[in-house]
């Protein structure tokens, strides 16, 4: 019988499992048309637009993420494993000053109103006053904590019918 190694299995299984993510993940696109609306979708090591929005964890490998809401969609598909690692590792810069701030520590602002890149409206800060101060100046919004941002039902985003439509004439 052939002995491999836990680590090599480990490794292989890593890879793996980031390569299969990267193959099925919807990637950003825009359409041809220039009167078209952009349509935009998660997928990891995207083009950031928005650092105010963004998220990033190095877990084997570096990746990055142009709304926080497809972090964490990305980390709730993880095993066990890997959600730990990217509990203890990954970041978000704080709205106001762009600090870079453990996901885990950071407070959350969710309001749909919030305009970030894929349209999850969650925006990180680093102590829960200067999320309460967010609010109360915008007049909306629901704080969060980590443990309740990994639980919110985030899905990535959906393309249009229309958008489809077109794209299939």
């Amino acid at each position: 019988m052939l002995y491999i190694p836990k680590p090599v299995i480990f490794s292989v299984a890593l890879v793996f499992t980031l390569a299969i993510m990267t193959a099925t993940l919807l990637h950003a696109e825009t359409s041809d048309e220039s009167n078209d609306i952009e349509f935009r979708t998660c997928s990891q090591s995207m083009d950031i637009t928005d650092v105010r929005f963004s998220a990033r964890a190095i877990i084997g490998v570096e990746v990055q993420f142009d709304d926080i809401g497809c972090a964490i969609i990305w980390r709730n598909l993880q095993c066990a494993l890997d959600q730990a690692t990217f509990d203890s590792k990954a970041t978000v810069r704080d709205f106001n000053d762009l600090s870079s701030v453990l996901m885990s520590k950071a407070f959350y602002v969710l309001d749909k109103r919030l305009q970030s890149p894929i349209g999850f409206g969650l925006a990180a800060f680093s102590d829960m006053r200067s999320a309460k101060d967010f609010i109360k100046s915008k007049g909306s919004g629901k704080l969060l904590t980590y443990k309740e941002v990994i639980r919110l039902d985030l899905r990535p985003p959906v393309e249009p019918e229309e958008t489809q439509d077109k794209k299939n004439k």
